[in-house]
Order: structure tokens, then sequence, then C-alpha cells
């Protein structure tokens, strides 16, 4: 990807994969919010209050609307947790999709078609990434992460890779890979769906985007203010994400930066192939 994981589900610092809902909701029309002045916070059944010992907050008249206070605050605490526990499985179950969910008034299929498996999971991306095409700017390598994160439809593999020019601590950037690897059954749907689904955010926040040629079937470039440049490519059941974040201004010479990525990505997808 990210993609699984993250990111846009389960990758730190990417933009958020589209299709998750907007969290957290506003409090139903009539409720109270979750506090009132002079109560404790709303708190979980069987949970103690979040107050320092000894202290007894004061009672407002009527005893009956503290009760409602109380119950509503809590039903509305609950109510957040179980949006969020749906938030969670919503944007998760966005990645798994095979992308062939059923239109309102129509008929469901049994299943997705089955695409060109022409790329492997493998236990750890960061062995297959070589950052020569950064030595120049960032000729000190500083370390590498690799995770991978099992999926029902895919698996991502991820690796981070800390530049830096050796210079300063803030003259430095992390290089990072993420591909999303789709089983045969969503090879021809899944890989796609999130190529698009990226596209469509840059639109939504407003970014340009640019064709990048000679990367897998498709790929596309963008710069985001505060992240980053990003590289995003599909090919048969491979969906890919690269991304270099640096500190201060990412547009400075983003079109050298992409490059550099591209050619990371160039040596990575071969090493990919079954």
């Amino acid at each position: 990807m990210t993609t699984g994981p993250g990111t846009s589900g389960p990758h730190e610092g990417w933009p958020p994969q589209p299709g998750a809902p907007n969290y957290p909701p506003a409090a139903p029309p009539g409720y109270p919010p979750a506090t009132a002045p002079g109560y404790p916070p709303a708190v979980a059944p069987g949970y103690p209050p979040a107050v320092a010992p000894g202290y007894a907050p004061p009672s407002p008249p009527g005893g009956g609307r503290r009760t409602w206070l109380l119950v509503g605050g809590i039903g509305l605490a609950v109510v957040l947790l179980l949006c969020a526990t749906v938030t969670i499985f919503t944007v998760r179950s966005l990645r798994d999709s095979d992308g062939s969910a059923t239109p309102a008034g129509g008929s469901g299929t049994t299943g997705a078609a089955s695409g060109a498996v022409t790329y492997k999971v493998v236990p750890d991306l960061c062995v297959l990434v070589d950052t020569s095409p950064f030595k120049e700017p960032y000729p000190q390598e500083r370390e590498r992460r690799p995770n991978t994160l099992p999926g029902s439809s895919f698996t991502a593999v991820s690796c981070d890779i800390g530049v830096s020019s050796g210079k300063n601590d803030f003259d430095a950037g992390t290089v990072r890979i993420e591909v999303d690897i789709f089983d045969a059954q969503n090879a021809a749907t899944g890989p796609q769906r999130l190529y698009e689904g990226q596209q469509k955010y840059a639109q939504e926040k407003g970014i340009q985007t640019r064709n990048v040629p000679g990367l897998g079937q498709a790929a596309f470039s963008y710069v985001e203010e505060d992240l980053g440049q990003y590289l995003i490519a599909r090919d048969d059941n491979l969906w890919l994400r690269a991304n270099f974040g640096m500190l201060g201004d990412v547009t400075t010479k983003a079109d050298d930066r992409i490059a550099r990525l591209l050619k990371v990505c160039q040596d990575v997808l071969p090493k990919l192939r079954k």
C-alpha cells in the first residue's frame, strides 16, 4: 500500500483510504453532551468514575434531572464506542472487499473473476529494497523496518527505510514502499479499486496528479503538503504505494525525489515476480 496495510488501514503517515465514514458522529437530537457543567465525565458501565479520591461533585437541584443526564451521557458513550467499532470494521472491509457489492435492486454475484497472479508475498520486503537512487542526497542509511499484514483477500508487505545527509538531524527522510499482493479471486479488481481510490482521494483534496510511465500497467504521482511525495502503481495482482517523507517543504525538489522513488520501485517489482 497501503494495506494494507496502512498506509490511507495499517499504514502510519499515509493518506486515509477513501470510503471511511466520518467519526465521531454528532450526538442525536435531544441528547445532552457527554458531560455537563459540574458533573463527572460519562463512563461505560462497570468502570469507576474519573474523579479524584475524596472529591464529591456538587449536586444540582432536582434528582430526576441528574439521573436523566447521567443515563443519557452513558448511553451516548456506548453509542460512540459502537460507532468506533463499526468504523474500524468498515475501513478494514473496504480493502478486503472484492469490489462486487450488489447495487440496490440488483442481483448479487457469487465472486469476482480470477485475475493474473504474477506477484508473490515475501516475508521481508526490506531485503529487496535498494535505496541506491537516494545515496547522492542522503548517503547515510539509519534503519530498516519491515512489516507484514495479512488480509482476507490480500497481504500487505511494507518497508520503511530512514535516510540522512549526515549534515544534521533535520536533513533526512524516510523511504517507504508498500505492496498489496492480492489472491487470484481478487487480482482482477483489487489493485484497480485501490488505484482508483487513491486517485479519487487526491482529486477530492485538490491535489494535482501526474501519470508516470514505465511502472506496471498504470502509475501516477502527486505531492501532498506535510506528508511528502507519492508514487502509486498497479500491475496484475499487485498494488504499490511508495512515499518519500521529509522534514520541511516537501515541494522542494519534488520531481527529483519522485524520479528516485520510481527507480527504487522499478528495481523492486521484478524481484517480487513468481
